[in-house]
């Protein structure tokens, strides 16, 4: 089971803080909570994944899958204090620099060029 809850703790930024199980039957969770940020005007959103006990690479595609919205906004994704199960999957699959606290912004825009 997936369980999260925001911090919106200055104006433009969002503190998502999951704990948990990230898997595929819930990953759309983290979507949501991305693109309702972007939404919101944020410039930044960080995952707080120092409480997931296990993650897939659906922790991944479900920030992957916000590259569109990310792409036509001036926001910035990462995930900050990764639990040993997130850091794993994010080796395993080279996305450490999902791990950037610069942000994502010139990895959605390339990405989405198409």
């Amino acid at each position: 089971m997936l369980a999260f809850h925001v911090d919106f703790d200055h104006p433009g930024h969002a503190l998502v803080h999951l704990s948990g199980e990230v898997d595929h039957f819930n990953s759309w969770v983290i979507s949501s909570l991305v693109e309702g940020a972007v939404l919101a005007g944020c410039s930044t959103v960080e995952l707080d994944a120092h409480e997931v006990e296990f993650a897939d690479s659906a922790i991944v595609s479900a920030i992957e899958g916000c590259a569109p919205a990310l792409a036509l906004s001036d926001c910035r994704v990462f995930i900050r204090e990764p639990s040993r199960s997130v850091r794993r999957i994010l080796e395993l699959l080279d996305c450490q620099w999902l791990l950037d606290e610069r942000g994502s912004r010139d990895v959605w825009r390339f990405d989405t060029r198409g």
